[in-house]
């Protein structure tokens, strides 16, 4: 499944909702953002992300406080800058760091990237 759109729409029915995640671009320059879910099962999910600069974040506001999962996050295109309280790591291409889903982080990329 392929998500894109506007990015008032993208922000609150996937983002926020679906994810429990937002977006901020960096610029107000056109930007770019897609999530294609390639798999989903009851326990595991994968998905691509692609977008170009700003930043992919979760506040104290989306926390899922009954969810103590992880993602594990590989670098594809582009740097990206992993931001969580005990880590603050730079991924290059092929680049991986695991996430805790619920606690406040952000990934932020200066230019397009692509991570799964």
């Amino acid at each position: 499944m392929h998500i894109s759109g506007p990015l008032k729409v993208w922000r609150e029915e996937v983002g926020r909702r679906f994810l429990k995640l937002d977006f901020k671009p960096a610029t107000d320059d056109p930007y770019r953002l897609s999530l294609d879910l390639l798999f989903r099962g009851a326990a595991v999910g994968i998905g691509r992300t692609r977008h170009t600069a700003g930043q992919t974040f979760r506040d104290e506001e989306l926390l899922r406080d009954d969810q103590q999962t992880i993602s594990l996050l590989i670098c594809r295109v582009g740097t990206l800058n992993v931001r969580q309280t005990h880590a603050d790591i730079d991924l290059g291409v092929s680049d991986a760091t695991l996430i805790r889903n619920y606690e406040p982080g952000k990934v932020c990329v200066r230019k397009s990237c692509d991570y799964i």
